[in-house]
């Protein structure tokens, strides 16, 4: 079994969340996530969480507080372990290079939309901090 360290990035703007969509023809698509990837060796989870933000969607981002780290086995073929940061984006004009879609997404509505296993409890994580 594999086993993976990931960032997510819980980007605030206005009010509303982050959130974007999986492409369609990859593991899990279609599904929404928080921004984020995996961590290389050698790499801390906050640097390289703002690597990943930068490559995949051109946002600069400061990362800040641990919001929850959360543990999740996919198929008894990968286990995560996702480490959910408040980041503060520098810029928002962005590019989407490997997902489907992005949606800025107001709190009371994160449970709406088709979560990721793991990204489901980072959701739910948060709704109890807010």
């Amino acid at each position: 079994m594999k086993f993976l360290d990931v960032g997510a990035a819980v980007i605030l703007r206005e009010g509303k969340i982050l959130l974007a969509q999986r492409n369609r023809n990859k593991f899990l698509g279609g599904k929404w996530e928080f921004p984020g990837g995996k961590i290389e060796e050698g790499e801390s989870v906050k640097v390289g969480l703002a690597r990943e933000i930068l490559e995949e969607f051109g946002i600069e981002v400061v990362v800040g507080k641990l919001l929850t780290s959360v543990a999740h086995e996919y198929k008894s073929v990968i286990n995560i372990n996702l480490h959910a940061y408040f980041c503060q984006p520098k810029n928002i004009d962005f590019k989407i290079s490997e997902h489907e879609n992005v949606a800025w997404v107001v709190p009371a509505e994160l449970l709406n939309y088709d979560l990721a296993p793991a990204d489901l409890k980072i959701a739910k994580a948060l709704l109890k901090n807010l």
